[in-house]
């Protein structure tokens, strides 16, 4: 059972006990990263939904209508993208392609296909596409923090081999073959978290100044996010397919490049 004492063992000795990836519930057994991420994307909703009416355009959107449309392609696009981003493994193990409880699952993915869902939303309701993202984004590194701790839990989404006092304990039944006689690893997941909580203050300070005024937190999230996720790279085991870059550091690359272009954009209509 999972208790207080039970997560401040796991923090304290560095995920060397066991803790169960899922939990039973009645006859249903619901696992701990399907959890969080729902956990992720409730709160979400419900900053964007509190916060909405502070904007008289928005106050219009129905952000449960919002979370319809967009959710769906977005779990399937975050599928899709963890799927090419470990083609070499899934080509010989296509059976476990649609196992998404048990991890896996791409961020990069996942907003290419929330943004399509969202963008069909608000063309069948003449919504201004670039407003109902920009608030979404605004809390969006909040709600990676939570989703985050799914990783935790599955001890995934962790980096090469560290003898660095944070580094966590990686039971061998979750250790990739090449490091097998390895123990504590880099928490790439923690380093994420750690990116997203000052992407997160940097949001609250802009906020304190544009309220939500123009599209800036679209660019402050694909700038600073983009950021993030090419360091956290260089601390995951991934595989490299250009110029020593994984594909989600080329992903991250074009990402902040377009956040600076949106950042600039919105700069210059403000002055």
């Amino acid at each position: 059972m999972l208790t207080l004492k039970t997560i401040l063992e796991y923090f304290i000795l560095r995920g060397h006990i066991e803790i169960s990836n899922s939990i039973s519930i009645l006859f249903f057994n619901i696992h701990w990263y399907a959890i969080f991420i729902a956990g992720a994307l409730f709160t979400l909703i419900y900053l964007v939904d509190k916060y909405k009416d502070q904007n008289k355009y928005l106050k219009k959107i129905n952000f449960d209508e919002v979370s319809i449309y967009a959710i769906p392609p977005a779990l399937i696009g975050a599928r899709i993208w963890h799927i090419i981003e470990r083609w070499d493994y899934f080509k010989d193990n296509t059976g476990e392609i649609l196992r998404v409880w048990e991890g896996g699952i791409g961020i990069y993915g996942a907003i290419i296909g929330a943004m399509f869902g969202i963008f069909i939303f608000t063309r069948k309701y003449k919504k201004d596409f670039s407003r109902v993202l920009n608030i979404i984004f605004l809390f969006l590194p909040l709600s990676q923090i939570i989703g985050r701790y799914g990783n935790l839990i599955n001890q995934e989404l962790y980096g090469p081999p560290t003898t660095l006092p944070w580094g966590i304990f990686i039971r061998v039944g979750n250790r990739v073959a090449e490091y097998i006689n390895s123990e504590f690893f880099h928490p790439a997941y923690l380093y994420e978290q750690i990116g997203n909580l000052i992407l997160l203050v940097v949001n609250f300070f802009l906020y304190k100044k544009y309220k939500l005024s123009n599209s800036i937190f679209i660019g402050s999230w694909f700038l600073g996010y983009g950021l993030i996720r090419f360091i956290v790279e260089f601390f995951k085991i991934s595989e490299k397919i250009l110029f020593f870059f994984s594909i989600n550091q080329i992903a991250s690359i074009i990402f902040i490049i377009a956040g600076i272009l949106i950042i600039a954009k919105n700069l210059k209509n403000a002055e």
